[in-house]
């Protein structure tokens, strides 16, 4: 009996199967090491050096076996706490395939089974040439591959010869252990029965069709333009243009009109609209077209294409595929019983400790509570923590005592703050504090600090409004959104924070001056420069050589347009500056002498401060200024593009980007990066407009529609959102492109009728995801839309679902 290689099935329990390969096969003779070793398998040691191998090899091959837009988020779910415990996850299924491997080869070598390298060697030839084969290598080529000796010698052939082995082992122990089966009518007539839809299909026909549009309430004149239009486009059918041309020319429908209007396979109960279904089966003739139909999307001629009779109605004729899968079935549950009977007899031994720890959870919580507790001591994990907080909050759940649940809840808290202290800040453990102390307002701010670290601001300033409605006195609260509220540019709700704070008892002198800049800087953005300066007065009463209280006064004398007094006060603070603190102040004088008209002394100023090894970002934007001023464009445009490159405040990086626009609007490389940085600072409406003016410019740019998509998503216009994918995929070049543009059109889609079925849009999506999926060889993911689309539209594209459904079996994957 041949077997059955799966060296493609790059899913996880699949990319399980090339552990034993990568981690040097899983020779049962190996050496018993106990300090080294992680795993033992009856006599076979597998050390932790060799685990650990195997652990790092399944997650780069289940990373490359993921679409290119997938693979930042599995790399994000390795990170953090959910990290920590999702690797125990992945170490426990490596752990469980690697015991299995051995298991399955000691019980081929006791049984005497063997694969001759003649047969190996045969198998490997199939597989590299269906490997070359589908990856577009001509014939000539893999023969002369197959040929050169070099080719078995390759690191490639060499894992690949070690898992055909395996497999083949497996495959004959199998037959071994199960033995022919020959099963009754009765048998298959009753499994038949028992999973009928699967080989069930009803009644379908194959359509094309021409559309256009008309909404359901257009007045009547308007019913008779498009109802003449339509008749027009008949009459060009009957005179000979192929409807296909016609579909093209005319057709409405985006989706199908580029297809020749082909609409696949329908059946009775599609959510098209009963007009449209049931104009499709009155066709008889392959070839007829319609009369022209109204549905809710408007006027329609159809085109059939192809009749099918309904299939599996009558056990007899699909009596050789019940047959087939009966058998594949019964032979799968008696291995995995006597697998399952083999290894509860094995001795088998996880001697890495957290991993055991976690491999009780299933079975015995307390036991692993218990283990991982004492762990405590010995591990250097800083999540251990975490995975004790889990269990607790498991137990947390199932309890209805109030005074246990306070218990039980102030162990979690406990547990998770001694994450916080050990590993890096994350999301997860502040909001699950929170959610079970949200009186804790320290945990509260050092949420809200996380939370600027990632310049999430919104949810920041959510946060710190929260704890000084809790605490209204809490000045370390109050300081904090106030500064919040600054940088936010809300200088009204800024300025009543800091008022509060320093209405606090007194703060010390360096804290209060600190309060009293903002203060005076929030004035400042109110335009209330009395009040500004009587705050920096303030502030220089307490600490008469600060050189920000000078800078700032300096910047409201600007404001005011006294340039004399301004420049005095920048020179003054120049007088009593660092080193460090001297490039920004002289930018600032360079500003005052360019905005009193004295060019030459501001030129002289930015030209040494652009010598300096790091300028300021603001030299880059006055230099380009001082330059625009005299006419010289082109120097403008060099400093301002010398300054966007070494920018990283969003704030001076919007202003060189914009003064670059204005002097070179064509510049589609900045306009790109504008949009993307108000996609950063999530000023979603500004990004899209600047993606807008660039897709009307510029409509091959795919990364301008993919960035106006994401826009209008994160705005909540999903329709729009949609439509700009769409209009990115003729662009996409790479299967991995094309698959990232329809999942997020099926994104926008389930967003738009999360409480309806999919439109025809999404349902595209769904199968064109599992035909991008099949050519990425992530099986899994082929089988997942399948099943989505199966849910939502039984009969769409029926076909050629079809066809998908046996490429998949064919290639191995059990699909259900």
């Amino acid at each position: 009996m041949a077997s059955h290689p799966k060296l493609l099935r790059l899913v996880p329990l699949l990319v399980l199967g090339l552990l034993f390969v990568l981690a040097g096969g899983l020779s049962w003779l190996s050496p018993f090491r106990t300090g080294d070793a992680a795993l033992i398998i009856n006599d076979r040691v597998i050390s932790r050096p060799e685990f650990e191998g195997a652990y790092q090899e399944f997650v780069k091959g289940y990373r490359a076996s993921l679409p290119a837009e997938e693979r930042s988020d599995f790399d994000q779910r390795l990170t953090g706490a959910p990290g920590a415990y999702y690797k125990l996850q992945l170490q426990s299924q490596v752990a469980e395939e690697l015991i299995r491997r051995a298991l399955i080869e000691q019980a081929a070598h006791e049984r005497g089974i063997r694969v001759a390298q003649s047969e190996l060697l045969q198998e490997a030839r199939l597989e590299i040439w269906r490997f070359l084969e589908a990856n577009g290598v001509p014939p000539e080529q893999i023969e002369k591959t197959l040929n050169d000796p070099k080719t078995y010698r390759s690191l490639f052939t060499q894992g690949l010869l070690k898992q055909l082995r395996a497999q083949m082992l497996e495959d004959r122990l199998r037959q071994r252990i199960v033995g022919p089966l020959q099963p009754s009518e009765e048998e298959l007539r009753s499994y038949y029965q028992q999973y009928r839809p699967r080989y069930y299909s009803p009644p379908l026909v194959r359509v094309r069709h021409i559309l256009i549009r008309l909404s359901e309430d257009a007045p009547p004149e308007q019913v008779q333009a498009v109802r003449q239009k339509i008749e027009q486009i008949r009459r060009q059918w009957e005179k000979g243009t192929p409807f296909e041309d016609l579909a093209r020319r005319y057709s409405e429908d985006l989706f199908t009109a580029q297809e020749g209007g082909d609409y696949g396979w329908l059946q009775r109960g599609d959510p098209l609209g009963e007009e449209f279904v049931e104009a499709a089966f009155a066709l008889r003739s392959p070839g007829e077209v319609s009369a022209p139909v109204r549905s809710k999307r408007g006027f329609h001629l159809l085109q059939l294409v192809e009749r099918r009779p309904a299939r599996g109605e009558q056990f007899e004729y699909v009596a050789s595929e019940v047959q087939r899968d009966y058998i594949l079935e019964k032979t799968q549950e008696i291995f995995r019983q006597w697998y399952e009977q083999y290894r509860s007899q094995a001795r088998v031994e996880i001697l890495l400790p957290l991993l055991a720890a976690y491999r009780l959870e299933a079975n015995d919580p307390e036991a692993a509570l218990r283990a991982y507790e004492e762990l405590r001591q010995s591990s250097d994990d800083p999540y251990l923590g975490y995975y004790i907080a889990r269990l607790y909050r498991l137990k947390l759940d199932e309890r209805t005592d109030q005074p246990e649940r306070v218990a039980l809840a102030e162990k979690v808290i406990a547990h998770l703050k001694d994450v916080l202290k050990k590993a890096p800040p994350e999301r997860a453990i502040f909001e699950e504090i929170l959610r079970l102390a949200p009186q804790d307002i320290e945990t509260r701010l050092a949420f809200a600090r996380f939370l600027l670290s990632q310049r999430r601001w919104d949810e920041a300033a959510r946060e710190l409004k929260t704890a000084v409605a809790q605490e209204p006195e809490n000045r370390q609260a109050q300081k904090m959104y106030g500064q919040l509220l600054l940088a936010m540019k809300e200088y009204s709700a800024a300025a009543e924070q800091l008022e509060r704070a320093l209405a606090q008892p007194q703060p010390e002198t360096a804290e209060r001056v600190e309060l009293l800049l903002q203060l005076a800087e929030a004035y400042r953005g109110l335009g209330q420069r009395d009040r500004a300066q009587k705050s920096l007065e303030q502030a220089l009463q307490i600490q008469p050589q600060n050189v920000t209280i000078y800078r700032d006064l300096g910047q409201l004398a600007l404001d005011a347009r006294d340039f004399l007094q301004a420049i005095r006060l920048f020179e003054q603070a120049l007088g009593n500056a660092t080193p460090d603190e001297r490039p920004s102040l002289q930018v600032l004088l360079a500003q005052a002498y360019l905005a009193q008209g004295d060019l030459d002394r501001a030129e002289q100023i930015l030209q040494r401060v652009l010598t300096e090894k790091e300028p300021p970002e603001e030299a880059y934007l006055w230099a380009g200024e001082l330059y625009q001023r005299r006419g010289e464009e082109q120097q403008a445009l060099e400093q301002y593009r010398q300054g966007f490159e070494k920018a990283i405040s969003w704030s001076v990086k919007e202003q060189l980007a914009q003064r670059i626009l204005t002097l070179t609007p064509e510049d589609v490389k900045t306009r790109l990066a504008l949009a993307d940085l108000y996609r950063q600072m999530r000023n979603f409406q500004a990004a899209g407009e600047q993606f807008r003016t660039i897709v009307e410019r510029w409509p091959d740019s795919i990364e301008a529609w993919r960035g106006l998509g994401e826009a209008l998503l994160a705005l909540g216009q999903y329709s729009a959102a949609a439509e700009a994918f769409q209009q990115a995929l003729p662009f996409a070049k790479t299967p991995q492109e094309q698959s990232g543009l329809w999942a997020r059109i099926l994104s926008a889609e389930r967003s738009l009728s999360s409480q309806t079925p999919l439109s025809p849009r999404g349902l595209e999506a769904l199968y064109q995801l599992a035909r991008l999926s099949l050519a990425l060889n992530n099986y899994q993911k082929v089988a997942d839309y399948l099943r989505q689309l199966k849910a939502e539209a039984p009969s769409y594209r029926a076909e050629e679902v079809a066809q998908l459904l046996d490429e998949l079996r064919r290639r191995g994957v059990d699909v259900q």
